[in-house]
């Protein structure tokens, strides 16, 4: 797994994504925690528009800030499929 937070780089989160496409091991699954639901449509139409890979968007009510990744870590530590670590990456990577 890898995690993501994002907030309001929009054009950041596009590139991005945009770079986890290039990637030769596609053996992943991004988790985004959004913190900011009024840009909750531009990250979602990124993702289906632009994402070669699989992944799950979370759409926080509260900006918790880039605690969201920790959250997001909790959340999905026992899914099934996933491993006993995972990848923290940024929006602006």
């Amino acid at each position: 797994p890898i995690i993501m937070c994002t907030w309001k780089r929009v054009e950041g989160f596009e590139k991005t994504i945009i770079q986890l496409n290039k990637q030769t091991f596609k053996n992943f699954k991004l988790f985004v925690w959004n913190n900011n639901p009024s840009l909750e449509e531009n990250f979602s139409y990124i993702l289906r528009k632009k994402a070669t890979f699989e992944y799950e968007i979370f759409n926080s009510q509260e900006n918790i800030g880039g605690f969201g990744r920790f959250y997001m870590a909790k959340k999905i530590r026992r899914k099934h499929n996933l491993r006993d670590f995972c990848i923290f990456i940024d929006d602006d990577q």
